[in-house]
Protein backbone atom coordinates (compact mmCIF):
# COMPACT_ATOMS: atom_id res chain seq x y z
CA UNK A 1 0.00 0.00 0.00
CA UNK A 2 1.18 3.49 -0.89
CA UNK A 3 0.70 5.86 2.07
CA UNK A 4 0.63 9.49 1.03
CA UNK A 5 0.33 12.77 2.94
CA UNK A 6 -1.37 15.54 0.92
CA UNK A 7 -0.92 19.09 2.29
CA UNK A 8 -3.15 21.74 0.69
CA UNK A 9 -5.56 24.25 2.24
CA UNK A 10 -7.87 24.05 -0.81
CA UNK A 11 -10.37 21.17 -0.49
CA UNK A 12 -11.15 21.25 -4.24
CA UNK A 13 -7.45 21.04 -5.17
CA UNK A 14 -6.96 18.16 -2.76
CA UNK A 15 -9.92 16.36 -4.37
CA UNK A 16 -8.48 16.79 -7.88
CA UNK A 17 -5.10 15.51 -6.77
CA UNK A 18 -6.58 12.47 -4.99
CA UNK A 19 -8.69 11.55 -8.03
CA UNK A 20 -5.68 11.81 -10.36
CA UNK A 21 -3.63 9.59 -8.07
CA UNK A 22 -6.39 7.01 -7.54
CA UNK A 23 -6.60 6.44 -11.30
CA UNK A 24 -2.92 5.32 -11.28
CA UNK A 25 -2.58 3.70 -7.84
CA UNK A 26 -5.23 1.21 -6.83
CA UNK A 27 -3.73 0.44 -3.41
CA UNK A 28 -3.58 4.02 -2.17
CA UNK A 29 -4.13 5.55 1.27
CA UNK A 30 -4.17 9.36 1.45
CA UNK A 31 -4.12 11.46 4.61
CA UNK A 32 -5.16 15.03 3.92
CA UNK A 33 -3.85 18.05 5.87
CA UNK A 34 -5.72 21.28 5.20
CA UNK A 35 -4.82 23.02 8.45
CA UNK A 36 -1.72 23.37 10.62
CA UNK A 37 -3.12 21.02 13.30
CA UNK A 38 -3.71 18.28 10.70
CA UNK A 39 -0.17 18.72 9.36
CA UNK A 40 1.61 18.55 12.73
CA UNK A 41 -0.46 15.58 13.86
CA UNK A 42 0.38 13.74 10.61
CA UNK A 43 4.14 14.31 10.76
CA UNK A 44 4.18 13.40 14.44
CA UNK A 45 2.73 10.02 13.51
CA UNK A 46 4.97 9.75 10.44
CA UNK A 47 2.80 7.07 8.87
CA UNK A 48 3.43 7.93 5.19
CA UNK A 49 5.76 7.04 2.30
CA UNK A 50 5.60 10.32 0.36
CA UNK A 51 4.41 13.92 0.82
CA UNK A 52 2.77 16.22 -1.70
CA UNK A 53 2.49 19.85 -0.56
CA UNK A 54 1.23 23.14 -1.95
CA UNK A 55 3.56 26.13 -1.75
CA UNK A 56 1.28 28.89 -0.47
CA UNK A 57 -0.71 27.76 2.55
CA UNK A 58 -2.92 29.81 4.82
CA UNK A 59 -0.73 28.98 7.85
CA UNK A 60 2.72 28.50 6.28
CA UNK A 61 4.59 28.02 3.01
CA UNK A 62 5.86 24.97 1.14
CA UNK A 63 9.57 25.53 1.90
CA UNK A 64 8.92 25.74 5.66
CA UNK A 65 6.70 22.67 5.48
CA UNK A 66 9.35 20.82 3.47
CA UNK A 67 12.07 21.61 6.03
CA UNK A 68 9.82 20.52 8.89
CA UNK A 69 9.12 17.21 7.16
CA UNK A 70 12.82 16.59 6.47
CA UNK A 71 13.72 17.37 10.09
CA UNK A 72 11.29 14.66 11.23
CA UNK A 73 11.56 12.18 8.31
CA UNK A 74 14.82 12.88 6.43
CA UNK A 75 14.39 10.00 3.98
CA UNK A 76 10.80 10.78 3.02
CA UNK A 77 10.44 12.09 -0.57
CA UNK A 78 8.53 15.38 -1.05
CA UNK A 79 6.82 16.79 -4.17
CA UNK A 80 5.65 20.40 -4.37
CA UNK A 81 2.43 20.80 -6.39
CA UNK A 82 1.46 24.47 -6.66
CA UNK A 83 0.25 27.28 -8.89
CA UNK A 84 1.49 30.09 -6.63
CA UNK A 85 5.25 29.48 -6.84
CA UNK A 86 7.72 30.65 -9.43
CA UNK A 87 10.98 29.52 -10.99
CA UNK A 88 13.09 31.03 -8.18
CA UNK A 89 11.06 29.17 -5.56
CA UNK A 90 11.37 25.96 -7.56
CA UNK A 91 15.16 26.34 -7.80
CA UNK A 92 15.44 27.10 -4.05
CA UNK A 93 13.29 24.11 -3.20
CA UNK A 94 15.23 21.73 -5.43
CA UNK A 95 18.53 22.97 -3.92
CA UNK A 96 17.30 22.12 -0.44
CA UNK A 97 16.48 18.57 -1.51
CA UNK A 98 12.93 18.72 -2.89
CA UNK A 99 12.33 15.65 -5.05
CA UNK A 100 10.09 17.28 -7.68
CA UNK A 101 8.18 20.48 -8.45
CA UNK A 102 4.97 20.44 -10.52
CA UNK A 103 2.74 23.35 -11.49
CA UNK A 104 -0.82 22.98 -10.36
CA UNK A 105 -2.93 23.16 -13.58
CA UNK A 106 -5.19 20.93 -15.64
CA UNK A 107 -2.34 20.59 -18.13
CA UNK A 108 0.11 19.37 -15.49
CA UNK A 109 -2.30 17.42 -13.27
CA UNK A 110 -1.70 14.27 -15.29
CA UNK A 111 2.01 14.56 -14.49
CA UNK A 112 1.38 14.17 -10.74
CA UNK A 113 1.00 10.33 -10.71
CA UNK A 114 4.02 10.00 -13.01
CA UNK A 115 6.06 12.23 -10.69
CA UNK A 116 4.97 10.17 -7.67
CA UNK A 117 6.01 6.93 -9.35
CA UNK A 118 9.35 8.39 -10.48
CA UNK A 119 10.12 9.92 -7.06
CA UNK A 120 9.27 6.66 -5.26
CA UNK A 121 11.57 4.75 -7.58
CA UNK A 122 14.42 7.21 -7.00
CA UNK A 123 13.78 7.09 -3.26
CA UNK A 124 13.96 3.29 -3.31
CA UNK A 125 17.21 3.46 -5.27
CA UNK A 126 18.66 5.90 -2.72
CA UNK A 127 17.54 3.61 0.08
CA UNK A 128 19.10 0.59 -1.63
CA UNK A 129 22.37 2.48 -2.15
CA UNK A 130 22.40 3.61 1.46
CA UNK A 131 21.75 0.05 2.64
CA UNK A 132 24.47 -1.28 0.34
CA UNK A 133 26.95 1.34 1.58
CA UNK A 134 26.09 0.57 5.20
CA UNK A 135 26.46 -3.16 4.52
CA UNK A 136 29.80 -2.50 2.83
CA UNK A 137 31.04 -0.44 5.77
CA UNK A 138 29.86 -3.12 8.17
CA UNK A 139 31.65 -5.76 6.12
CA UNK A 140 34.83 -3.68 6.11
CA UNK A 141 34.56 -3.23 9.89
CA UNK A 142 34.04 -6.97 10.36
CA UNK A 143 37.01 -7.74 8.10
CA UNK A 144 39.14 -5.31 10.11
CA UNK A 145 38.04 -6.97 13.37
CA UNK A 146 38.81 -10.42 11.97
CA UNK A 147 42.20 -9.28 10.68
CA UNK A 148 42.96 -7.78 14.08
CA UNK A 149 41.89 -11.00 15.80
CA UNK A 150 44.07 -12.95 13.38
CA UNK A 151 47.04 -10.74 14.22
CA UNK A 152 46.37 -11.10 17.94
CA UNK A 153 46.11 -14.87 17.55
CA UNK A 154 49.42 -14.99 15.66
CA UNK A 155 51.10 -12.77 18.26
CA UNK A 156 49.67 -14.89 21.07
CA UNK A 157 50.78 -18.17 19.50
CA UNK A 158 54.20 -16.74 18.75
CA UNK A 159 54.62 -15.55 22.34
CA UNK A 160 53.29 -18.77 23.85
CA UNK A 161 55.55 -20.84 21.60
CA UNK A 162 58.56 -18.81 22.66
CA UNK A 163 57.68 -18.94 26.36
CA UNK A 164 57.07 -22.69 26.27
CA UNK A 165 60.15 -23.43 24.18
CA UNK A 166 62.64 -21.47 26.29
CA UNK A 167 62.42 -23.58 29.50
CA UNK A 168 62.39 -26.79 27.46
CA UNK A 169 65.53 -25.68 25.61
CA UNK A 170 67.26 -24.88 28.89
CA UNK A 171 66.20 -28.23 30.39
CA UNK A 172 67.49 -30.08 27.34
CA UNK A 173 70.82 -28.30 27.59
CA UNK A 174 71.07 -29.05 31.33
CA UNK A 175 70.39 -32.75 30.68
CA UNK A 176 73.13 -32.85 28.04
CA UNK A 177 75.60 -31.20 30.42
CA UNK A 178 74.64 -33.64 33.19
CA UNK A 179 75.64 -36.53 30.95
CA UNK A 180 79.18 -35.25 30.57
CA UNK A 181 79.70 -33.53 33.92
CA UNK A 182 82.17 -35.29 36.21
CA UNK A 183 82.28 -32.92 39.16
CA UNK A 184 79.55 -33.27 41.75
CA UNK A 185 79.21 -29.51 42.12
CA UNK A 186 78.51 -29.09 38.42
CA UNK A 187 75.92 -31.89 38.51
CA UNK A 188 74.13 -30.18 41.38
CA UNK A 189 74.15 -26.90 39.43
CA UNK A 190 72.64 -28.53 36.35
CA UNK A 191 70.02 -30.26 38.50
CA UNK A 192 69.14 -26.88 40.00
CA UNK A 193 68.72 -25.45 36.50
CA UNK A 194 66.47 -28.39 35.62
CA UNK A 195 64.32 -27.76 38.70
CA UNK A 196 64.04 -24.02 38.03
CA UNK A 197 63.13 -24.45 34.37
CA UNK A 198 60.70 -27.28 35.13
CA UNK A 199 58.95 -25.09 37.72
CA UNK A 200 58.89 -22.25 35.19
CA UNK A 201 57.26 -24.48 32.56
CA UNK A 202 54.67 -25.77 35.03
CA UNK A 203 53.87 -22.22 36.18
CA UNK A 204 53.39 -21.07 32.59
CA UNK A 205 51.09 -23.98 31.74
CA UNK A 206 49.07 -23.51 34.93
CA UNK A 207 48.72 -19.77 34.31
CA UNK A 208 47.61 -20.39 30.73
CA UNK A 209 45.02 -22.93 31.87
CA UNK A 210 43.77 -20.63 34.64
CA UNK A 211 43.48 -17.67 32.27
CA UNK A 212 41.74 -19.78 29.62
CA UNK A 213 39.28 -21.03 32.23
CA UNK A 214 38.50 -17.49 33.40
CA UNK A 215 37.93 -16.28 29.83
CA UNK A 216 35.82 -19.21 28.62
CA UNK A 217 33.98 -20.01 31.86
CA UNK A 218 34.00 -16.75 33.85
CA UNK A 219 31.12 -17.87 36.05
CA UNK A 220 32.38 -21.33 36.87
CA UNK A 221 31.18 -22.71 40.17
CA UNK A 222 32.93 -21.09 43.12
CA UNK A 223 31.51 -20.51 46.56
CA UNK A 224 31.71 -17.32 48.57
CA UNK A 225 32.45 -17.59 52.25
CA UNK A 226 32.87 -15.30 55.21
CA UNK A 227 36.50 -14.24 55.60
CA UNK A 228 37.82 -12.57 58.75
CA UNK A 229 40.36 -10.25 57.17
CA UNK A 230 42.02 -9.32 60.46
CA UNK A 231 42.99 -12.95 61.04
CA UNK A 232 43.42 -14.07 57.42
CA UNK A 233 45.56 -11.33 55.88
CA UNK A 234 48.61 -11.82 58.16
CA UNK A 235 48.77 -15.52 57.25
CA UNK A 236 48.57 -14.61 53.55
CA UNK A 237 51.35 -12.04 53.85
CA UNK A 238 53.68 -14.12 56.07
CA UNK A 239 55.57 -15.89 53.21
CA UNK A 240 56.40 -12.50 51.71
CA UNK A 241 57.97 -11.34 54.97
CA UNK A 242 60.52 -14.14 54.65
CA UNK A 243 61.04 -13.41 50.97
CA UNK A 244 61.61 -9.68 51.48
CA UNK A 245 64.03 -10.34 54.34
CA UNK A 246 66.02 -12.68 52.10
CA UNK A 247 66.10 -10.05 49.35
CA UNK A 248 66.92 -7.29 51.88
CA UNK A 249 63.73 -5.40 51.07
CA UNK A 250 61.53 -3.60 53.59
CA UNK A 251 57.94 -4.85 53.82
CA UNK A 252 55.61 -2.44 55.64
CA UNK A 253 52.14 -3.72 56.54
CA UNK A 254 49.19 -1.52 57.46
CA UNK A 255 45.90 -3.31 58.18
CA UNK A 256 43.17 -1.05 59.55
CA UNK A 257 41.72 -2.28 62.88
CA UNK A 258 38.13 -1.79 61.74
CA UNK A 259 38.24 -4.19 58.78
CA UNK A 260 34.95 -6.12 58.66
CA UNK A 261 34.57 -9.76 57.70
CA UNK A 262 33.63 -10.02 54.04
CA UNK A 263 31.67 -12.49 51.94
CA UNK A 264 34.01 -13.39 49.11
CA UNK A 265 35.49 -16.18 47.01
CA UNK A 266 38.55 -16.68 49.20
CA UNK A 267 40.77 -18.40 46.61
CA UNK A 268 40.22 -15.65 44.04
CA UNK A 269 40.88 -12.87 46.53
CA UNK A 270 44.04 -14.66 47.70
CA UNK A 271 45.29 -15.09 44.13
CA UNK A 272 44.87 -11.36 43.38
CA UNK A 273 46.73 -10.23 46.52
CA UNK A 274 49.49 -12.83 46.04
CA UNK A 275 50.02 -11.72 42.43
CA UNK A 276 50.28 -8.07 43.49
CA UNK A 277 52.70 -8.83 46.33
CA UNK A 278 54.73 -11.17 44.14
CA UNK A 279 54.93 -8.45 41.49
CA UNK A 280 56.14 -5.92 44.09
CA UNK A 281 58.82 -8.27 45.43
CA UNK A 282 59.97 -9.10 41.93
CA UNK A 283 60.49 -5.52 40.77
CA UNK A 284 61.77 -3.87 43.97
CA UNK A 285 65.57 -3.59 44.28
CA UNK A 286 67.64 -4.35 47.37
CA UNK A 287 66.89 -1.92 50.22
CA UNK A 288 63.70 -0.92 48.43
CA UNK A 289 60.40 -0.57 50.30
CA UNK A 290 57.17 -2.48 49.74
CA UNK A 291 53.93 -1.39 51.40
CA UNK A 292 50.70 -3.30 51.89
CA UNK A 293 47.61 -1.38 53.03
CA UNK A 294 44.09 -2.65 53.76
CA UNK A 295 41.35 -0.19 54.66
CA UNK A 296 37.54 -0.27 54.88
CA UNK A 297 35.67 2.38 52.85
CA UNK A 298 32.14 2.55 54.32
CA UNK A 299 30.82 4.98 51.67
CA UNK A 300 31.33 2.43 48.89
CA UNK A 301 31.17 -0.68 51.11
CA UNK A 302 34.50 -1.87 49.75
CA UNK A 303 37.88 -2.89 51.09
CA UNK A 304 40.69 -0.87 49.55
CA UNK A 305 43.87 -2.91 49.13
CA UNK A 306 47.01 -1.07 48.11
CA UNK A 307 50.32 -2.66 47.18
CA UNK A 308 53.05 -0.06 46.67
CA UNK A 309 56.67 -0.68 45.82
CA UNK A 310 59.70 1.54 45.38
CA UNK A 311 60.12 1.19 41.63
CA UNK A 312 58.69 3.34 38.86
CA UNK A 313 57.10 2.10 35.63
CA UNK A 314 57.55 4.41 32.61
CA UNK A 315 54.29 6.17 31.85
CA UNK A 316 54.20 4.81 28.28
CA UNK A 317 54.24 1.25 29.65
CA UNK A 318 51.27 1.65 32.05
CA UNK A 319 48.52 1.02 29.43
CA UNK A 320 50.05 -2.42 28.77
CA UNK A 321 50.54 -3.53 32.36
CA UNK A 322 47.56 -5.95 32.42
CA UNK A 323 48.19 -7.45 28.97
CA UNK A 324 49.04 -11.13 28.59
CA UNK A 325 52.77 -11.90 28.56
CA UNK A 326 53.63 -8.26 29.16
CA UNK A 327 56.74 -7.56 31.21
CA UNK A 328 58.21 -4.12 31.89
CA UNK A 329 61.46 -3.95 29.89
CA UNK A 330 64.69 -4.08 31.93
CA UNK A 331 62.81 -3.85 35.24
CA UNK A 332 63.56 -7.22 36.89
CA UNK A 333 66.54 -6.62 39.22
CA UNK A 334 66.35 -10.19 40.55
CA UNK A 335 66.31 -11.79 37.07
CA UNK A 336 63.48 -14.07 38.17
CA UNK A 337 61.72 -14.03 34.81
CA UNK A 338 58.09 -15.06 34.84
CA UNK A 339 55.20 -15.86 32.56
CA UNK A 340 53.95 -12.31 32.10
CA UNK A 341 50.46 -13.61 32.90
CA UNK A 342 50.21 -12.74 36.60
CA UNK A 343 48.65 -9.29 36.27
CA UNK A 344 46.40 -10.42 33.40
CA UNK A 345 45.11 -13.17 35.71
CA UNK A 346 44.72 -10.68 38.57
CA UNK A 347 42.62 -8.35 36.42
CA UNK A 348 40.31 -11.20 35.35
CA UNK A 349 39.91 -12.34 38.96
CA UNK A 350 39.10 -8.79 40.08
CA UNK A 351 36.31 -8.73 37.48
CA UNK A 352 34.93 -11.99 38.92
CA UNK A 353 34.94 -10.42 42.38
CA UNK A 354 32.97 -7.43 41.01
CA UNK A 355 35.87 -5.22 42.04
CA UNK A 356 38.09 -2.65 40.35
CA UNK A 357 41.85 -2.39 39.98
CA UNK A 358 44.14 0.29 38.61
CA UNK A 359 47.81 1.19 38.67
CA UNK A 360 49.70 4.47 39.04
CA UNK A 361 53.43 5.09 38.91
CA UNK A 362 55.22 8.32 39.78
CA UNK A 363 57.93 9.82 41.97
CA UNK A 364 59.77 6.52 42.18
CA UNK A 365 56.77 4.48 43.39
CA UNK A 366 54.28 2.14 41.73
CA UNK A 367 50.88 1.60 43.37
CA UNK A 368 48.27 -1.03 42.56
CA UNK A 369 44.88 -0.21 44.10
CA UNK A 370 42.26 -2.93 44.32
CA UNK A 371 38.71 -2.20 45.50
CA UNK A 372 36.92 -5.36 46.66
CA UNK A 373 33.21 -5.25 47.62
CA UNK A 374 32.54 -6.59 51.11
CA UNK A 375 29.99 -8.95 49.62
CA UNK A 376 30.54 -10.62 46.24
CA UNK A 377 27.87 -12.45 44.23
CA UNK A 378 27.92 -16.16 43.56
CA UNK A 379 26.99 -17.30 40.05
Amino acid sequence: MLRLLLIDDSPSDRLLAVRALQREFQDLWVEQAGEAADFYRAIAEGNFDLVITDYRLGWSDGITVFKEIKSRCPDCPVIMFTNSGNEEIAVEAMKTGLDDYILKSNQHLSRLPMAVRSVLQLSQERSDRKWAEAALQQSKAQIEVLENLHRLKDDFLSTVSHELRTPVTNMKMAIQMLKVASEEERKLRYLEILQIECDREIALINDLLDLQKLETSPHSATVSESVNLQAWLPTLIEPFQSRTQKQKQQLEISIAPDLPSIIVQRDRLARVLVELLNNACKYTPTQGRIQFHAEYLPASETIEFKVCNQAEIPIQELPHIFKKFYRVPNADPWKQGGTGLGLALAEKLVEQLQGKIHVTSQAGWTTFTFYCPIKSIDF
